[in-house]
């Protein structure tokens, strides 16, 4: 399985009033809804990098 990492200092977290494992987890999920989307849409072929 591929792995992305972000490198991102601490005032990113600050900023956003979210802990790293909440940040991570929002970015987790928001990822996950938009392959989704992108996936199950009727007007588009499947992207070749899912199949």
């Amino acid at each position: 399985m591929a792995a992305v990492t972000f490198d991102l200092p601490p005032e990113v977290f600050s900023a956003l009033r979210k802990s790293p494992d909440e940040f991570v987890f929002d970015l987790r999920l928001a990822a996950a809804i938009f392959v989704t989307k992108k996936v199950r849409s009727p007007k588009r072929k499947q992207p070749k990098w899912l199949v």
